[in-house]
């Protein structure tokens, strides 16, 4: 079975309520340390985390008002140049507080330099946040993630390495498709992150591997993209 039909008004509508979901637990995370912290600096952090979220926020409601109105995924046309790296360093900068809070180291491998591709901006980063939110899920207290941004011949890879609960064999073979689940599933998950990644990946021209050792080895996400 493949994945959601994304120009099916139904499968429009699960994209768009997993999407905003992830930027309001960043924001109510950050608003926590706001209203708990004595740091300035932790202050500093979480405040731009929530002005950041919030504009994207807003852009994402834009997004849904124009793909709802034609209700065609390639809506998502509106290609620049992007920097990988600062995709990276944005979803990353979100989601630290949640990694702190629950016990997880996240480590960045990130170029000084821009890595560019074509895309569109804000579907870039709901690939990356939807990866990367993944391996938070799935990574326990004491694990770490390990976000790589890097240029490889004509691609550019974005690979996501965690400790967590890994995969076996099966349960790779059908990661991608809607509502699926490793056989330990998240509660806090629905199943469609990952199928709304490997769409958009598609519609950028590239495509997602996935690497596991097997249970409780960890797993490793890698996005692929075409390199300017």
């Amino acid at each position: 079975m493949e994945p959601m039909d994304p120009t099916d008004g139904a499968g429009l509508l699960a994209r768009f309520a997993h999407d905003l979901a992830q930027p309001l637990n960043a924001i109510g995370a950050a608003a926590q340390i706001v209203r708990a912290s004595a740091d300035r600096a932790a202050v500093d952090r979480a405040a731009r985390v929530i002005e950041r979220q919030t504009l994207y926020l807003r852009e994402f409601v834009s997004r849904i008002l124009d793909e709802v109105g034609d209700r065609h995924w390639h809506a998502v046309r509106h290609f620049v140049p992007v920097d990988m790296c600062d995709i990276a360093r944005q979803v990353i900068e979100a989601n630290r507080i949640l990694c702190m809070q629950g016990g997880r180291q996240l480590v960045e491998d990130i170029p000084a330099g821009p890595v560019w591709v074509d895309g569109d901006v804000v579907s870039l980063q709901e690939i990356v946040w939807n990866l990367l939110a993944n391996a938070v899920r799935y990574t326990p207290s004491g694990g770490s993630i390990h976000v790589r941004v890097s240029a490889d011949d004509d691609q550019v890879i974005v690979a996501i390495r965690d400790t967590g609960i890994g995969l076996e064999p099966p349960e790779i073979n059908r990661i991608f498709k809607e509502f699926a689940q490793g056989e330990r599933g998240s509660p806090e998950g629905r199943g469609l992150g990952l199928t709304i990644a490997w769409r958009l990946a598609r519609v950028h021209g590239g495509g997602i591997d996935v690497r596991s050792d097997g249970r409780g080895r960890g797993s490793e996400f890698r996005l692929r993209l075409p390199g300017r």
